[in-house]
């Protein structure tokens, strides 16, 4: 019974994902790119002011 579930699961997981990635490939790409650049900049801010003081 578990088992099952849990191919069900995965199965409508993957599929749901690969539909949304078909769709919002583009600005999904995006965004994960502009939230990495964003951390990275807060975090090498971070880093200058913890040096700076």
């Amino acid at each position: 019974m578990e088992n099952t579930f849990m191919l069900d699961f995965s199965n409508t997981v993957g599929g749901f994902m690969t539909g949304v990635t078909e769709s919002v490939d583009l600005f999904t790409a995006t965004f994960i790119i502009l939230l990495a650049v964003g951390g990275l900049i807060l975090l090498m801010g971070r880093k200058d002011r913890a040096g700076n003081r």
